[in-house]
């Protein structure tokens, strides 16, 4: 293996473990944690907006950067955005752990979001560049089964780190332990994080290779990683019809002239973060509490296993199977999960099934997410721009995805309380009619080079 691909591997770990730790594998645990520490431990409407904005709010913090991204990866390169984006990371990761007040923390998740929007927008631009042909959807894939791999460490360490009480409800939970104790439990959550971006700023201002596809002096992309000519002025993307290639700057205003690879890319991130996926993994507790299980925390634990189990088989055959082939079964999968959970959770209330039967909607949710938009939307993005535009349009479209993260992550409490699982039938029609999107609209991209 060639020494590009090899620090393609590395970033798309450091990156995706970053992305899955600290934005979603604490956050079984932290919902505790952070109910007791900052008084919000009783159910009331008003502290379910506190704790959904608590979640919620470290993706505000990345949507401005979002869009800026594309100028600042040119200016300073990718080595140095990705040094920089770890060094914010640290810094919110720590302020997170010590913040002894609520509007302390929401300040240091907003600094993290900042550096987390780094990272999401630079690393799979950089693998993009740097990757072979061939295995740019195993790359992609890697990112996504690090970021698996760490909301199922994140859901470990909670299990742990919560102890034996683990399973009560805040209310109860909260009077077992001194604010003291609380505090050093959120300060063991949060350093594996702290440690991982140490670890990311190391290796990025050090060995870490410039991206070949970018000129320190010229500060812009070029076309052929390995050519030192100029980018060609003119070329046909996937997006566009052949007889209409309309020569592309590196900018953000050429997107406009690739409007099918914008909606396309756009429409994916819906698929990733606008069907619930946020609900499913930071609320798994809650779920499987509203269906009479116990043991709370245990079964959260076993679907994140089974998220990363799928994970990783996505990455041994995302660049065998066709993305089409894998998108349109993997969004049905989804879709039928997500109508279905209000009748099994009906028919458990009623005693018609057992409370295990919960678990089969969240299993094929999780299935079809972690083999389809999970891992997908990553390759996707990631080969449907033409290269001048990747820079400006990746971090756009993830600008989009924080903004759905950030919208289902905070109605998402207040929609429960007031709909129950009904709510999920909101998240089904939304993947039927990205489902038929797909069937009609989706070419197959497996294959092509970066230039076709």
């Amino acid at each position: 293996m060639s020494r590009d691909a090899v620090h393609c591997g590395l970033m798309a770990v450091l990156g995706g473990s970053l992305f899955g730790y600290v934005l979603i594998g604490i956050s079984s645990a932290a919902f505790d944690l952070w109910r007791c520490y900052y008084g919000l431990a009783a159910k009331t409407e008003h502290n379910q907006w506190l704790i959904g904005v608590l979640f919620a709010i470290i993706n505000v913090g990345g949507l401005p950067y979002g869009l800026l991204a594309g100028p600042v990866m040119n200016h300073f390169g990718r080595k140095r955005t990705i040094t920089y984006g770890g060094m914010v990371i640290c810094t919110g990761s720590l302020g997170s752990a010590l913040a002894a007040h609520y509007y302390v923390q929401c300040l240091a998740r907003i600094l993290t979001g900042v550096g987390m929007g780094m990272i999401s927008s630079v690393v799979p631009v950089y693998m993009a560049e740097m990757s072979p042909d061939h295995l740019r959807g195993t790359f992609q894939a890697c990112f996504q089964v690090a970021v698996t791999f760490n909301i199922l460490l994140g859901n470990v360490a909670g299990y742990y780190i919560l102890g034996n009480h683990r399973d009560l409800l805040p209310v109860d939970f909260c009077p077992l332990f001194t604010t003291a104790a609380i505090a050093f439990k959120n300060i063991l959550l949060l350093l594996p994080g702290i440690i991982m971006s140490a670890v990311l700023v190391l290796i990025g201002s050090t060995t870490l290779p410039e991206s070949k596809a970018w000129h320190p002096k010229a500060k812009t992309v070029d076309w052929h990683p390995d050519s030192p000519d100029d980018p060609p002025k003119e070329f046909t993307p996937l997006c566009v019809q052949e007889g209409d290639p309309p020569a592309l700057e590196s900018s953000c205003g050429s997107l406009l002239l690739a409007p099918q690879a914008l909606v396309t890319a756009f429409l994916a991130a819906v698929a990733q973060q606008g069907t619930g996926i946020n609900a499913v993994m930071f609320y798994t507790p809650k779920l499987l509490a509203l269906a009479g299980l116990r043991l709370t925390m245990l079964g959260s634990v076993c679907i994140m296993l089974w998220n990363f189990v799928v994970t990783l088989a996505s990455m041994a055959i995302v660049d065998k199977v066709g993305r089409r082939t894998l998108m349109l079964p993997t969004l049905f999968m989804m879709a039928l999960a997500l109508i279905s959970m209000d009748g099994i959770y009906r028919a458990i209330d009623q005693g018609l099934l057992s409370s295990f039967w919960c678990f089969l909607p969240l299993f094929v949710f999780v299935s079809g997410f972690a083999i389809g938009p999970g891992t997908l939307f990553g390759v996707i993005l990631n080969e449907i721009f033409p290269a001048p535009l990747l820079p400006f349009g990746a971090p756009l479209v993830g600008t989009s995805c924080g903004i759905m993260a950030l919208l289902v992550t905070a109605i998402f409490p207040p929609l429960e309380q007031a709909m129950g699982i009904a709510v999920f039938y909101i998240f089904g029609i939304i993947t039927m009619a990205l489902w038929l999107f797909f069937f009609l609209c989706l070419h197959e991209t497996k294959g092509l080079t970066k230039q076709e």
